[in-house]
């Protein structure tokens, strides 16, 4: 019972790292783009 609490709270540990890193690369993309966007605008 021990072990699999401990598995859970890991993965929940995976998962908030993964959803940082997922926000991260997508504000990254975002970036990129409106500033091609705005090199190819201007």
């Amino acid at each position: 019972m021990k072990t699999q609490e401990m598995t859970s709270r890991k993965h929940v540990r995976t998962n908030k790292a993964l959803g940082i890193y997922t926000v991260f690369m997508v504000s990254l993309s975002i970036s990129y783009i409106v500033t091609s966007w705005l090199q190819y605008v201007g």
